[in-house]
């Protein structure tokens, strides 16, 4: 009785020993943060546990209401990474709404520990991004415009 009392208590003791510890995860990028605007998935990377310089492959696919919005892709050379983290923008194939909320999984696929999936599920999409700022048509300041067609060669030469 004694002998099944004490191989009892210590296989709870090891269960519970064990319970605690989980494995370490070897990742050579470790992804914090996604931020979407409307042509771009921006993404902060940050060195993992098991960080080499080799190269990872970023899949973005935007979902809304289980259809795919929009897709994007980008291979990513890791050198010398910065403790602190590094931004990269992603484009989108296609545009999204300003304002609207989307559900955003990135699979990172690496050469050593294979894949793995990271979602969001309500990412908004925040005003604008660069490729909206050379779209625009820019009109003249009219007040220096004015002030322009006010001076005129010929009255400074006759002051003079």
């Amino acid at each position: 009785m004694k002998k099944i009392t004490r191989a009892i208590l210590l296989a709870v003791l090891l269960v519970m020993a064990f319970s605690g510890f989980k494995t370490v995860e070897n990742r050579s990028v470790e992804i914090l943060d996604c931020q979407l605007t409307t042509s771009e998935a921006n993404l902060k990377i940050l060195p993992g546990t098991r960080y080499r310089q080799n190269s990872v492959s970023l899949r973005v696919a935007v979902h809304e209401n289980a259809k795919t919005a929009a897709e994007g892709f980008r291979k990513v050379e890791l050198l010398q990474i910065p403790a602190g983290g590094i931004t990269f923008r992603v484009p989108l194939s296609k545009k999204l709404n300003s304002g609207q909320s989307y559900k955003v999984a990135v699979m990172v696929d690496e050469i050593e520990t294979g894949n793995r999936e990271i979602q969001w599920t309500s990412l908004k999409v925040q005003g604008t991004s660069s490729d909206d700022f050379f779209s625009r048509k820019f009109r003249p300041i009219t007040e220096p415009a004015n002030l322009r067609n006010q001076i005129s060669a010929r009255a400074i030469r006759s002051r003079l």
